[in-house]
């Protein structure tokens, strides 16, 4: 019985992981099954208004696929996650958000 478990695993393991790598691949090039992520040029606006460094910002938001509607929802916590590692730039994105969303 354990050497058909085994037979099983040693079956299906290639396939699961030529499977995943193709996966991966295709993420990497855009071509992910659902919609593709468009860099949303309200992030980049709100990044102005906090006036940091928005070439370097706007590039760690789009690569995390955050929009102008996920931004809004973001903590301090969520900006160290995908690379907002300073405090100084997280406060003033986080106080441009909060004025952007009182308008």
């Amino acid at each position: 019985m354990a050497a058909d478990h085994v037979q099983k695993i040693r079956t299906a393991l290639p396939i699961f992981l030529a499977s995943t790598a193709a996966a991966a691949a295709a993420a990497r090039k855009g071509k992910r099954g659902g919609a593709v992520f468009k860099p949303d040029p309200r992030v980049r606006k709100l990044l102005e208004i906090a006036n940091v460094d928005v070439d370097k910002y706007y590039d760690l938001f789009c690569a995390a696929e955050i929009d102008s509607e996920a931004m809004q929802l973001m903590s301090a916590g969520d900006m160290k996650d995908i690379g907002v590692a300073a405090l100084g730039p997280r406060r003033k994105i986080l106080h441009a958000i909060s004025i952007s969303t009182c308008d």
